[in-house]
């Protein structure tokens, strides 16, 4: 009698080990809640939007999000430059708007990575090596801001800046510049 107690005791504690042990990871491997936060404004105040509960969102997560949001507003300056001046898209009069927003955002590109916030496992973003070689990356940001600079005064002082073969250049500059950093410092 005494064997068949202590094997159940024994399997009761394995059984117990096992839920505790799965209740943990599981919690722990959960995808963040979701919450629905009220947006009230013109178009209503029942309009409500769902969003990542920012209490589950961590500072590391918030930071690299943040510094993801302004590197594609970046890219979206310059995207919208390259439609204009490569491709002769109306850019409405904005040209000089775009190429000195671009080189005003450049410039604060260094407060984006001032924490060690590298992308972890197989995800997008900045490598381990940015706070690895900071050196090296001050190079790639300090260039990149020079020639971003270099392009928006190009386009300020050309008087066709579509036609104008210099600005090409300094685009295409710009654009060698970022791959490059890329190629050394982020994760595809």
């Amino acid at each position: 009698m005494n064997r068949i107690a202590d094997h159940c005791k024994s399997s009761l504690l394995w059984l117990l080990t096992l839920f505790f042990t799965l209740t943990l990871s599981t919690s722990l491997n959960a995808a963040p809640q979701k919450t629905e936060i009220p947006m009230p404004g013109p178009w209503g105040d029942d309009f409500s939007e769902t969003i990542t509960d920012p209490e589950q969102v961590g500072d590391t997560a918030s930071t690299q999000r943040f510094r993801q949001q302004q590197m594609q507003m970046l890219s979206a300056y310059y995207r919208s430059l390259e439609q204009a001046l490569r491709y002769s898209a109306d850019h409405h009069g904005q040209l000089e708007n775009l190429a000195s927003n671009f080189a005003h955002r450049a410039q604060q590109l260094p407060d984006w990575f001032r924490e060690r916030t590298p992308a972890h496992g197989e995800e997008s973003g900045a490598l381990e090596r940015v706070w690895e070689a900071p050196e090296r990356f001050q190079q790639h940001m300090e260039q990149f801001r020079e020639r971003a600079a270099d392009l928006a005064d190009r386009v300020e002082r050309s008087s066709d800046a579509v036609q104008d073969e210099a600005v090409e250049e300094k685009l295409n500059r710009v654009r060698h510049q970022c791959l490059a950093c890329h190629q050394e410092f982020r994760h595809r």
